[in-house]
């Protein structure tokens, strides 16, 4: 089932597609889907109930990422006008998150092999004191990777607790 092109958000691999009610007279459908860097194009086919169906594949969706723009045009008698638009935000499928999962596992299986109790992922760096520390630091992780792959966005703000050590 494809996605339609009216929700908020799309992941990496979606098929997106939406049926337009086109002004009167039209002849065909085009949709266009920009990013400010790539763009994909689809014809839309007629329906019995007057309607304009247009899907784009994922194929035609590769390379997407981040926020997009997609406006519907009509060819009629009197010329092509836009008569339909929206945005859509493209979010990759695997979080990036995971990498930093990865890292806090082989830090687990590698626990008493290393001296320094702390981990590298890219920019980031987490410091742990004893295992327990690495079993919560990879629930966090996790959460964050479902969360991100789930769409949704990290909480802000709110109760904050911070575990103190002496």
């Amino acid at each position: 089932m494809a996605r339609p092109l009216t929700a908020r958000s799309a992941f990496d691999g979606e098929t997106l597609a939406g049926t337009f009610k086109a002004p009167a007279g039209t002849t065909a459908v085009v949709l266009k889907l920009a990013d400010g860097a790539k763009t994909a194009t689809a014809r839309a086919t007629a329906n019995a109930d007057g309607t304009w169906t247009a899907t784009l594949d994922p194929s035609a969706l590769a390379g997407f990422h981040g926020p997009a723009r997609w406006i519907a045009y009509a060819t009629t008698p009197t010329g092509t006008e836009a008569f339909a638009t929206g945005d859509i935000y493209f979010r990759s499928l695997i979080s990036p998150y995971r990498a930093v999962v990865a890292a806090v596992e082989q830090a687990i299986q590698n626990y008493g092999n290393n001296p320094n109790k702390s981990i590298s992922v890219g920019d980031l760096s987490i410091t742990y004191k004893d295992y327990a520390d690495l079993l919560s630091i990879l629930a966090y992780w996790k959460q964050r990777v479902r969360a991100d792959e789930a769409g949704m966005e990290a909480k802000t703000g709110g109760v904050q607790f911070l575990k103190v050590r002496f």
